[in-house]
């Protein structure tokens, strides 16, 4: 007989557990790590991923909250990136403890008066002066996820040397000795603190080993097969055999054989004794068969990325593995690549020697797996590498003295940064960095040339009209040919032709190599100049060389630095545009959103904030993948259309199917007894979807008409969500990506107070910052040098794009000075007159919306307003929320709505 199955008990692959998780086992990490901080040691767990820190730090935690001490986690990850600066990084860690301690400090206000200190003085102060004056507890911060550093762009060695400061100040201040950290992370020490210089805080920390689960503490687990197994002891034995623990695992397995067991009509085990081969059949098609395929959530590959993505010492990795695949076991060291491969949680300390994890690592990544992928990794170090196309980008009249100008190397940053994201657009790798620039790779010679070509029209773009331009320009050669790979590095004749060939290109230019041009002649869009013969040094033979000139988007060739004057900013910004700034950050989570499978994108914002032209670049984006795209707009439909569900679903079909360039066939699959809503989906997934063999990217533009019809609205904007959650479980819609694009203000008249469309990844542009409306002036041919005026523009308009453009537009035809501009901007003899008489009516038709604005408008500081106003008047574009509180969008809103507002 079987026991009765808890069935509220489930099993947790992946995450952190909750501190109550009936699945939790206790280990020796926990009591070492509970009472190391109780006595205030500081303390440290450095291990694999997927060990469970996590699930650790959130028990001891709650631990210690329930003994008296104050405690806060600062994960790391949710505030360290690329992009970000040492001061963003340092303030959020301030505010972290600010929000974990719930403490009483304005920290922006805090920081202000500081900012004469830098980053690491100003936590040093904080940590002082606020937290342990505020906070008399006994006191733990954990650090989680402390491995982030190593991807940040400064050093924070200073960080570490904080904390062992905080250590060494308990024998001069006594409040420190309440104070104690743990940090825990994927790292080894060594690797965390770079010049060695600095003291460190895990010489004076108590390290804490994770071990793997054991039979003996792993009750909890069993507690969960009671009901499913009549022998739940027998079955976790052999569980723990195939893991050795290893929590992830673990919890995955169980979940795996309970799951089993819920679909499965068969005994489970059939017979008692027979629980190995049971459960390693279990394992060998559920975990290992297909592995790659299978790792869900993912472990296996993590690790496999470890070994393989680490490319300094990948190699060694590799062969170390090898080693212990072929003796078993090898004696355990403390050099790096012994600790790295610890920490990629494949093998294990045991007895004072490394061996395997467990059986499943074993068998997954196996002797003929390692010998594959090592015989790969060698190859690169010594084998000619054939075919390959190499791209070198070099600085235009490169000297070192231009790397001591800090305004230069600024823009030589920004210049090498969008070169990075081309050249990772079109599937290339950056192979090594000079001083004077950077070797690129690509699949192919076509995607190298479609890449050069990219990048010199954008740096083209942005260096228009800024003094000393060809200082700032790159010279571009592209070569097709043999190179060598050995030690992480990269030689051959192929690396100095190439490195060559750039100089012989024009500032701007694109040299290509007679065996690049053979293969892209037949695809360039471009005109190509056959420079004849040339002899290059160490090159035996003279090589036919070719040009690409260089990209002229705005200055005039006949005339110093004058400009060919745009039409009026109106509308989308063109593809093509020199006009157009870009959100490189933006623009890429849309491009990889619409990358996934069944992709759902949800652009909205008030009107003039650039929608429609951050769409068309994802558009062209699309179509550069071979995606198939599909552009409509609501704006272009009859009302009486609009009017009608089952006119607008043939409408959409109809459209769609022209675009493509199909057949119409809605009479074939339009049937009236199953309604107009599930014949259009019939339509898209059984014939639409089912005649391409790429992803469809549908763009729905001014959605925004179709909330004026809420009959029909409530049944469309249902339908496209429907769509988006079919994607997670039929294959077909996963080809369909769309794009859903509307304007906010609809909201005011139609008395929305929420969004009708709240699926997919949302999307909220932001306004110019004073460096882009520089940027922008300067395309313009303004000669602005100090940011003066566009400090100044910057308090009127706030960045607003739109207002932005069109006094930029104005300034550069000198049709108005810039003190002209300010005097007038608010008034109606200003330039912004129909802007914001289209706001003033929308108030004159909603009195109380106008009455609350005049509130905000006329108060010197933040204030709060009911919630339905708020949303309205930021949907209008015309206020800001600042945290709880909201002010005016912009000055020119406060001056011209200051007045106005009154005689309503």
């Amino acid at each position: 007989m079987f026991a009765k199955f808890n069935t509220t008990y489930q099993y947790q692959p992946g995450g952190s557990l909750p501190p109550d998780a009936p699945t939790y086992v206790v280990r020796q990490a926990d009591t070492e790590l509970y009472e190391g901080l109780l006595a205030l040691e500081y303390c440290y767990v450095l291990n694999a991923r997927q060990m469970g820190k996590s699930s650790l730090r959130v028990r001891t935690m709650d631990k210690l909250l329930s003994s008296g001490f104050a405690c806060a986690e600062i994960e790391l990850s949710g505030i360290g990136s690329q992009q970000i600066t040492a001061p963003q990084w340092y303030g959020g860690i301030i505010q972290e403890l600010v929000s974990g301690f719930q403490l009483q400090i304005n920290r922006r206000s805090w920081l202000r008066e500081r900012d004469d200190l830098s980053p690491i003085q100003c936590l040093n102060e904080f940590i002082e002066t606020v937290l342990l004056i505020q906070i008399q507890q006994k006191i733990v911060i954990f650090i989680d996820e402390i491995d982030n550093v190593l991807g940040l762009k400064f050093s924070t060695d200073e960080f570490f040397a904080l904390i062992r400061h905080c250590y060494e100040n308990r024998a001069m201040k006594p409040a420190y000795r309440r104070l104690s950290f743990a940090l825990l992370g994927v790292a080894a020490p060594s690797d965390l603190i770079q010049d060695k210089h600095y003291s460190t805080p895990f010489n004076i920390g108590r390290a804490i080993e994770l071990q793997g689960f054991q039979i003996k503490d792993s009750e909890p687990l069993v507690k969960g097969l009671v009901g499913k197994l009549n022998n739940p002891q027998a079955v976790l034995k052999e569980i723990l055999y195939w893991t050795n623990g290893q929590p992830f695992l673990t919890q995955k397995l169980c979940w795996l054989i309970v799951n089993h067991c819920n679909n499965s009509t068969e005994f489970c085990p059939p017979q008692e004794g027979e629980e190995r081969q049971w459960i390693e059949q279990i394992v060998q098609n559920q975990i290992i068969k297909n592995w790659e395929a299978q790792d869900e959530p993912e472990h296996l590959r993590t690790i496999r990325d470890r070994l393989l993505c680490n490319t300094p010492k990948s190699t060694q990795l590799l062969q170390l593995y090898q080693q212990i695949l072929q003796q078993g076991t090898i004696p355990a060291q403390n050099s790096p690549e012994y600790l790295e491969l610890r920490l990629s949680g494949l093998v294990t300390q045991h007895q004072g020697s490394l061996v395997v994890k467990n059986p499943i690592y074993a068998r997954v990544f196996n002797l003929d797996w390692v010998n594959q992928k090592l015989a790969l990794q060698l190859a690169n170090s010594k084998i000619v590498a054939t075919d390959l196309t190499l791209m070198f980008a070099g600085i235009v009249a490169f000297t070192p003295e231009m790397l001591v100008n800090q305004q230069y190397l600024d823009i030589v940053q920004q210049n090498w940064q969008q070169m990075r994201q081309y050249c990772q657009q079109f599937g290339g790798q950056v192979l090594k960095s000079f001083e004077n620039g950077l070797l690129f790779s690509f699949e192919s010679a076509e995607k190298a040339v479609d890449s050069a070509i990219e990048m010199q029209k954008a740096l083209a773009i942005a260096v228009t009209n800024l003094l000393k331009p060809d200082k700032l320009l790159h010279q571009i050669g592209i070569h097709l040919g043999e190179v060598f790979f050995k030690d992480n590095d990269v030689l051959g004749k192929g690396v100095d032709l190439v490195a060559q060939l750039h100089t012989q290109a024009e500032p701007g230019g694109i040299c290509l190599s007679q065996t690049v041009y053979d293969q892209v002649k037949p695809h360039l869009q471009v005109n190509v100049v056959n420079l004849g013969q040339y002899k290059l040094k160490d090159i035996s033979e003279p090589i036919f060389l070719y040009h690409i000139s260089p990209y002229h988007p705005v200055l005039s060739k006949n005339t110093d630095n004058s400009l060919n004057f745009p039409s009026y900013p109106s509308g989308a910004v063109p593809l093509d545009s020199p006009f157009y700034i870009e959100q490189t950050a933006l623009e890429m989570q849309v491009c990889d959103e619409i990358r996934k499978p069944g992709a759902l994108v949800r652009i909205k914002a008030p009107r003039e904030i650039g929608k429609t032209s951050l769409l068309l670049r994802t558009l062209d984006y699309a179509a550069r993948q071979g995606y198939h795209t599909v552009s409509l707009n609501l704006e272009q439909i009859d009302d009486i259309i609009l009017n009608d569900l089952n006119r607008f679903l043939r409408w959409l079909c109809s459209n769609v199917t022209r675009q493509l360039q199909l057949e119409p066939k809605l009479e074939e699959y339009w049937d009236e007894d199953i309604g107009s809503k599930i014949s259009c989906s019939l339509y898209f997934r059984n014939y639409l979807l089912k005649q391409i063999d790429t992803p469809l990217v549908l763009s729905l533009d001014e959605v925004q008409y179709i909330f004026e019809h809420p009959l029909v609205a409530k049944d469309v904007l249902p339908l496209f969500r429907s769509w988006y959650e079919e994607a997670k479980r039929e294959p077909i819609w996963q080809k369909l990506r769309l794009i859903i694009v509307h304007s906010t203000e609809i909201y005011v008249p139609l008395q929305l107070k929420q969004s009708p469309f709240n699926v997919g990844l949302p999307i909220e542009l932001s306004s110019f910052n004073v460096e882009q409306v520089q940027q922008l002036a300067q395309r313009y041919g303004l000669n602005w040098t100090d940011y003066q005026e566009a400090t100044e523009l910057m308090a009127m308009l706030e960045g607003h794009p739109a207002l932005v453009h069109t006094a930029i537009y104005h300034l550069s035809r000198k049709q108005i000075t810039f003190a002209q501009f300010l005097d007038t901007a608010a008034t109606p003899s200003g330039i912004y007159l129909h802007h914001l008489q289209r706001h003033q009516v929308t108030l004159q038709e909603q009195p109380e919306l106008a009455k609350a604005l005049d509130i905000v408008i006329n108060s010197h500081q933040p204030i709060s307003l009911d919630p339905s106003m708020t949303y309205k008047l930021i949907s209008m574009g015309v206020i800001k929320q600042l945290r709880d509180k909201v002010i005016p969008t912009c000055e020119l809103y406060r001056q011209y709505f200051t007045s106005r507002n009154s005689k309503l």
